[in-house]
């Protein structure tokens, strides 16, 4: 029911007694309060139905969602599959509201200027990366692109004059043309942490400016670049329509996290480096699930071997045969 607001006196501009700044302070408080007053806030729960929290959801994109929480405002990304079959249901319609008609995005003319027909450099999210792509893929308005991310070794650097190694494989198959890049790693820790982090920031920034095709983008790297390539792989299981790791290797308890990505994994027997148990291990516990894992071990190779797959035909057409399931 509605109620009659009394009369209220307004007061002539030249006579108020607020101070410019409390006036704008009190807009922008009931701008708040009003925009706050649209956004709903639902009750999520686990599958299980043990836990609860009152928040506001924000977005759902590969498989995970992103909601805040009311009581603190703090924002959490949770995997879908872990709430309850309501909740489920609910961003399924979310998303079915939400996804047409899509506002098309100007891409950034920074990153437009980039795709040349050449390797450039460039730096985003405070990491320093090389890009290939074709003239054509910046023009382009209907078709979409695969992207394929190559993941160094221990020590190179991809930023020197030279074309980047075995990242450079990928420019020149003329059947698949796709994005290319490959990040340059600070220190060398491995690709975990900060440096896992800034590679997903740069990579979700290239989808939202490119036309690719969101059930192609590949993952590879050499030796420190293996693990990598399995960690990234573990991290995210819906970007990634599939993986090829070289000389490297993965803790057998991500096989859970990877048994559903295909995987093409390469390791020399005689890999003084890196031993070949430690692909082997990872490739055991992947089939042990029924997982989607090929396994090529090179008899007497050793470390070097990367010069020989990235050149192998065979790996760059199974590569890019795969698509990421919906």
């Amino acid at each position: 029911m509605c109620r009659k607001l009394p009369n209220i006196q307004t007061i002539p501009a030249r006579q108020s007694k607020l101070p410019n700044p409390m006036k704008k302070f009190i807009i922008l408080f009931w701008f708040i309060i009003s925009q706050s007053a649209l956004a709903e806030v639902r009750t999520w729960k686990t599958a299980d139905g043990l836990k609860s929290i009152e928040a506001e959801f924000i977005s759902t994109r590969d498989g995970e969602v992103t909601i805040k929480r009311k009581s603190d405002l703090r924002l959490f990304t949770l995997p879908i599959s872990k709430l309850s079959a309501e909740d489920q249901a609910w961003i399924t319609t979310q998303k079915a509201e939400t996804s047409t008609p899509a506002e098309v995005k100007e891409p950034d003319p920074a990153l437009v200027k980039l795709i040349t027909g050449k390797w450039e450099r460039h730096e985003a999210h405070g990491m320093k990366f090389r890009i290939f792509g074709e003239r054509k893929i910046r023009r382009a308005k209907k078709d979409t692109y695969p992207m394929v991310i190559y993941l160094h070794g221990r020590g190179n650097d991809v930023m020197t004059p030279e074309e980047p190694g075995n990242a450079n494989t990928f420019t020149n198959d003329s059947k698949n043309p796709c994005l290319v890049i490959a990040p340059q790693s600070l220190g060398v820790d491995g690709w975990n942490g900060s440096n896992a982090d800034m590679a997903l920031k740069i990579i979700d920034e290239l989808i939202e400016n490119f036309p690719i095709d969101q059930k192609r983008i590949y993952i590879t790297g050499y030796s420190m670049g293996g693990f990598g390539t399995f960690e990234f792989l573990a991290m995210k299981p819906k970007l990634f329509a599939a993986g090829v790791t070289v000389a490297g290797g993965a803790s057998p308890q991500n096989a859970e996290k990877l048994k559903d990505i295909p995987i093409w994994a390469f390791h020399g027997d005689a890999d003084e480096s890196v031993k070949v148990d430690s692909t082997r291990n990872i490739v055991e516990a992947i089939k042990k699930l029924n997982g989607k894992i090929k396994y090529t071990e090179i008899p007497g190779g050793d470390h070097g071997i990367a010069d020989q797959v990235y050149r192998d035909k065979e790996m760059h057409k199974w590569l890019f045969e795969q698509k990421r399931a919906e």
